[in-house]
């Protein structure tokens, strides 16, 4: 067995004659590369990961910060539904209640989910042609240029038509910031960067929340007018930083780009990394796209719907509908809820800050947690305890309503966003961002936010009726139908949603493609992904053992 304290390498007189050798010698010792690079990710630990990869862990978390702004938007429109101001400017009398109509609420979630329908699949169709900067980028250039119309917005027309026309560049951001989050760092990080999506989403809202709290008292229109402004301070340093980034290491390895390729996987690394190390990296992003070939050259929308492309195409698609339907669909307008439920404005949006403040201690545990338990199990376990206090406020829904309830309700509410936010909000990202093939990544996650944003419309139809005076009137109620449907998702976890932790790219293609495991036996599944000899090699043997020997150690 391969001593995972140290690196294989191939040697130095091997380095040199390397362009006079033949194809079998050179492909294998660009497999024995590979198995370096792939023993090397294992051997390192989480502090290792750190030092040696905080370049990289700095782009991919910039990146997410387009989440940031986003969800800080979205916060501050759905909060204005239960803001007096807002009401009185927008809203309308129905049975006695001033009110935002419900047709209204339901036009502007569902013109936001459209919108990012439309940028998801413009962001899938060019990632693989164009790389993720260059989209981005232009995304972000028409993003600050849409949000005129929210700060400016005469009507609920305006806001509807600001709201797809700055669904486009969310969608590509939702779809950017995972792919290329993952793909920048190490096995042992990848929990940290793609959880840190989750966060960044969690301090969108705490800041929006934040905002319309402070303009919660004016008494002009400048209370829902002044958070729409403020949101232009995040475009012109996150165009900045795209501008600066790297590209995705294996976006221009597909391309062929390998001195790119190269070039990047230096200056992502601390200062002083071995060449070696750095073709050795390079040689296992090309190992792994080239077994991704063999299985299918295509890289279409309609390739993740074959062969066992399905089952990673139904897992990020489940995982992503669960932001919704795990519960989190109350969340999203909570203030509203919590004013239905019998809390005054002050105390729904004081709450509502309490909410939304603990997306960052929380998102961190939860990555701490994925390092311990795996990414499926931190899910499963979050979605079981959530439907706990589901059920109990949808109860609580349902008895006469007082102060003691109400109060009970919102504590109840609180402590299940708790477990949300520290369970099956970050997982649910790194289980995305691991899962798909290489090829297919941003397809596959373009997909899974398309499934996201339809359980959004469906969503976005049913709550408002169900907490408006105007129409159901359901209040607490509401929380039967996603306590329901949680349950139905984490049912469907114990069957198909495979454990991920310490695998890989390479080796998580291997255990859909070539395993045949049922989903549960992953946890505790030995394998070897390069187990196959290179045939005609005339020195050079892809032989674990025989390496070991001739392994040469360099500092991780």
């Amino acid at each position: 067995m391969v001593d995972k304290t140290a690196a294989v390498s191939f040697t130095a007189d091997k380095i040199d004659k390397f362009d006079s050798l033949n194809d079998a010698d050179r492909a294998a010792i660009l497999l024995e590369r590979a198995q370096a690079a792939n023993a090397a990710d294992h051997a390192l630990t989480w502090w290792q990961a750190v030092k040696k990869y905080r370049k990289a862990v700095f782009w991919a978390c910039i990146f997410s910060f387009t989440l940031t702004m986003q969800s800080c938007d979205a916060t501050s429109t759905t909060t204005f539904y239960g803001q007096d101001q807002f009401k009185q400017r927008f809203g309308s009398i129905d049975k006695g209640i001033l009110e935002i109509p419900a047709i209204w609420q339901i036009s502007i979630q569902q013109a936001m989910a459209c919108g990012e329908l439309i940028g998801l699949a413009i962001a899938g169709f060019l990632a693989d042609r164009y790389g993720w900067k260059p989209i981005l980028t232009g995304m972000m250039v028409m993003m600050t240029g849409c949000l005129f119309l929210f700060a400016f917005a005469q009507n609920l027309g305006m806001m509807v038509a600001a709201m797809v026309l700055c669904g486009i560049p969310w969608g590509a951001f939702q779809t950017g910031c995972i792919a290329y989050s993952s793909e920048m760092a190490p096995t042992c990080l990848r929990p940290f960067v793609t959880a840190w999506i989750g966060i960044c989403w969690g301090l969108g809202f705490f800041i929006g929340s934040l905002i319309t709290r402070a303009c919660l008292h004016f008494e002009s229109q400048w209370a829902w007018r002044l958070p729409f402004v403020i949101q232009f301070v995040w475009p012109i340093p996150l165009l900045i930083c795209f501008l600066l980034a790297p590209e995705s290491p294996y976006f221009l390895v597909r391309k062929g780009r390998l001195d790119e390729a190269r070039e990047t996987l230096r200056r992502v690394r601390q200062a002083g990394t071995p060449e070696e190390e750095i073709e050795q990296s390079l040689a296992l992003i090309d190992y792994t796209n080239k077994m991704e070939m063999e299985v299918s050259e295509n890289s279409t929308y309609a390739e993740c719907f074959r062969g066992k492309n399905r089952w990673r195409t139904e897992i990020v698609c489940i995982v992503q509908m669960s932001q919704t339907w795990g519960g989190n669909g109350i969340n999203v307008q909570t203030v509203q809820f919590l004013e239905q439920a019998g809390l005054s404005e002050t105390g729904a949006f004081d709450l509502n800050l309490i909410l939304n403040s603990q997306y960052l201690t929380f998102g961190l545990l939860c990555i701490w947690l994925m390092t311990k338990f795996g990414r499926a199990s931190i899910f499963f376990t979050g979605l079981v305890i959530s439907d706990v206090f589901l059920f109990a406020i949808g109860i609580l829904g349902c008895i006469k309503q007082t102060t003691a309830v109400s109060n009970a309700i919102g504590s109840l509410l609180l402590v299940s966003s708790v477990v949300y936010i520290a369970t099956v909000a970050p997982s649910s990202y790194t289980i995305v961002g691991e899962v798909p093939s290489g090829k297919l990544r941003a397809k596959m996650i373009s997909i899974s936010r398309v499934a996201f944003n339809i359980g959004g419309l469906v969503s976005n139809v049913l709550i408002p009726k169900m907490l408006t005076g105007g129409s159901w009137n359901l209040g607490a109620k509401t929380a039967f139908l996603f306590a329901g449907t949680n349950m139905l998702i984490w049912i469907w976890c114990i069957f198909r949603l495979p454990e991920t932790k310490g695998r890989t790219f390479r080796e998580i293609d291997y255990l859909f493609e070539e395993s045949g495991l049922h989903p549960r036996k992953w946890r505790t599944a030995k394998i070897d992904v390069f187990d196959s000899e290179i045939t005609g090699a005339s020195d050079v043997k892809a032989d674990p053992a025989k390496q070991a020997v001739e392994t040469v150690e360099y500092t991780v």
